[in-house]
């Protein structure tokens, strides 16, 4: 019987337990089914995860195979002067995707570009107010020993130096 004979009679079940028997046949015969069940589930399951470990690398395949299918569209004389023969290997990569999983746009790039320039700037324009603070009370100083007041000729003042702004 496990191995396929079917027959209900005397011979295939015997003589005791007729019952009993059918319902350990059905039993053992939907046991099978599940376990074979089990079993091509499990080798489907293997597949797929064998495929999806190399999808990336078979996208890239399938790209330079039709990059490399199409390559009369382009002129041999400008595929000369591209580069080098077998010397680089050329990806182009899609910006906006390569973007997107930084998180990061390009108005979010261009803002904080220009936060660094203003803040550049004013550290610039601080270094130089102080600079020029400096040379004024430099100048402040030559105006108040005297010497220098006689050869402005009285055209300009001391006050006058000093109430300007910069």
């Amino acid at each position: 019987m496990a191995l396929g004979d079917f027959s209900t009679d005397e011979e295939g079940f015997g003589k005791i337990a007729i019952p009993f028997m059918w319902i350990l046949f059905i039993f053992s015969t939907v046991l099978n089914m599940i376990i074979m069940l089990n079993l091509l589930i499990a080798i489907i399951s293997e597949s797929f995860a064998n495929i999806n470990s190399v999808a990336k690398q078979a996208s890239y395949r399938e790209r330079a195979n039709i990059i490399s299918e199409n390559l009369y569209l382009v002129p041999k004389k400008q595929r000369k002067n591209y580069c080098e023969h077998n010397s680089y290997l050329l990806m182009a990569i899609d910006t906006e995707q390569e973007l997107a999983e930084h998180q990061e746009t390009i108005d979010m790039k261009l803002i904080a570009l220009r936060n660094r320039i203003t803040e550049t700037n004013d550290k610039q324009f601080a270094k130089i107010k102080k600079r020029m603070k400096k040379q004024h009370n430099e100048i402040l100083k030559l105006l108040g020993a005297g010497s220098t007041l006689s050869m402005l000729g009285g055209s300009m003042g001391r006050n006058s130096i000093i109430d300007s702004k910069y």
